[in-house]
């Protein structure tokens, strides 16, 4: 670690930055990253590099708090060192609006980032082409605003146009959906003006372009996710790059998702870390693996590696309730004047995890819960409780050799506890 991460690495501050620390930061992974060997982040950049004049669209799914949006950057980071490639990235959750998203919104996005590139790097769109992506815009946007997207006997600019489509995700529902309408009569247009923007940047560069889109799995409506990326998969699968997409692993399980496998190919899934094997033992190297996250981040000084070992069983893997419950053992550290994170403040801290997973967790779940807790499985994965659960993290599923099995998550083994549901 360098001396500049290692300086402040005993004070509360610094503890907190760095447990907030986000994997755009400067030398985020050459201080923080941790390889997991689970993780298929190597196989989808071999799928990438390898896939010649193809252009393949991949998705990527795993629990929210997973750690995908860490290794989605470490896959950004590795083909960005690859010379063929450019790459971009867009986080979903901040570039659109994931209440009421449509695949067109979907589209828009894809195409705002292909336009910043190109103005990123210089190049140029012949001026028929300007032209008739100016006209698509016009007949997208209406009477509203004209003289915002045209300029004077020039055409459209890239940044105006980029402007436009950015802009769309901040007017008002009533105006987003009337262009959402003009849009699916346009769709097929609209892609052949983005295969052109592609085009252009190979020819300038002789480089393909690799969008990677996350936050996906955070639709919170699972219909929604069902129409975007599945019913319609044609319109992604016809655009002219590499495209990486997120789902949740509720949607693997989709009856329509084998619909459109000549799209998609399969699915790279990223488990939690198997802190526990299926017959509640610990994997002790996963486990290292999770403490070695946070001494990446923290002096034992603040909290002891045994501690550490704890809490990483305690969140099942999940990295993101792994640094929850620490943040708020250091919380509770100073609430309860210690010179170090206690078994009592560690306690409190998976005692609000608990609570948290109690109000999700109703009666009507306890027999598919029971069920996946005694056989690590259950006989119907497409039933709509099941996803349920996948979705809300109440079951987490594992990939070991081969073999993907499910679990209760620790926190809802401890609501079942206390309902004596299952043995303590």
């Amino acid at each position: 670690m360098s001396q500049s991460k290692s300086s402040n690495i005993d004070t509360l501050e610094g503890a907190f930055k760095r447990l907030n620390e986000e994997p755009i930061a400067k030398d985020f992974f050459k201080d923080y990253y941790v390889k997991r060997a689970q993780s298929p982040i190597g196989s989808l950049k071999n799928d990438i590099s390898n896939a010649g004049d193809v252009f393949q669209k991949h998705l990527f799914s795993g629990h929210r708090g997973s750690g995908k949006t860490t290794e989605l950057y470490f896959l950004k980071t590795l083909l960005e060192q690859d010379d063929r490639f450019y790459v971009t990235f867009v986080a979903a959750i901040k570039d659109i609006k994931l209440s009421d998203i449509v695949y067109t919104d979907l589209l828009f996005i894809l195409i705002v980032k292909a336009l910043n590139l190109l103005e990123e790097r210089n190049v140029k769109i012949k001026k028929n082409k300007r032209k008739q992506m100016e006209e698509d815009l016009m007949q997208l946007k209406g009477d509203l605003d004209k003289e915002e997207i045209r300029e004077k006997k020039m055409g459209i600019s890239l940044t105006a146009a980029a402007e436009w489509f950015q802009a769309f995700f901040t007017w008002d529902r009533t105006i987003r959906q009337r262009i959402r309408l003009t849009a699916e009569g346009l769709v097929d247009k609209v892609i052949n003006n983005f295969n052109v923007i592609i085009s252009s940047i190979e020819e300038a560069s002789g480089k393909k372009l690799v969008i990677i889109v996350d936050d996906l799995e955070k639709v919170t409506d699972l219909d929604r996710m069902v129409d975007i990326l599945i019913r319609h998969a044609y319109v992604i699968g016809r655009l002219n790059c590499h495209i990486v997409l997120t789902i949740p692993p509720s949607v693997r399980y989709s009856p329509e998702l084998a619909q459109v496998q000549q799209t998609y190919g399969v699915a790279h899934f990223l488990p939690p870390f198997y802190v526990l094997d299926k017959k509640g033992r610990t994997q002790k190297d996963q486990v290292d693996l999770m403490v070695e996250i946070v001494r990446r981040r923290l002096s034992e000084k603040m909290i002891s590696s045994d501690l550490l070992r704890n809490l990483a069983e305690r969140s099942g893997g999940l990295v993101t309730d792994y640094t929850r419950m620490i943040k708020v053992s250091l919380n509770n550290m100073i609430q309860f004047q210690e010179e170090c994170i206690s078994d009592k403040s560690a306690d409190v801290a998976f005692g609000d995890l608990v609570n948290d997973y109690s109000r999700i967790t109703s009666p009507q779940y306890f027999p598919l819960l029971i069920e996946i807790y005694n056989k690590k499985d259950t006989t119907d994965h497409q039933n709509i409780q099941f996803r349920e659960l996948l979705y809300n993290l109440m079951v987490l599923a594992y990939y070991t050799g081969g073999d993907e099995w499910y679990d209760l998550h620790p926190a809802v083994k401890e609501v079942l506890r206390r309902n004596k549901t299952i043995n303590p």
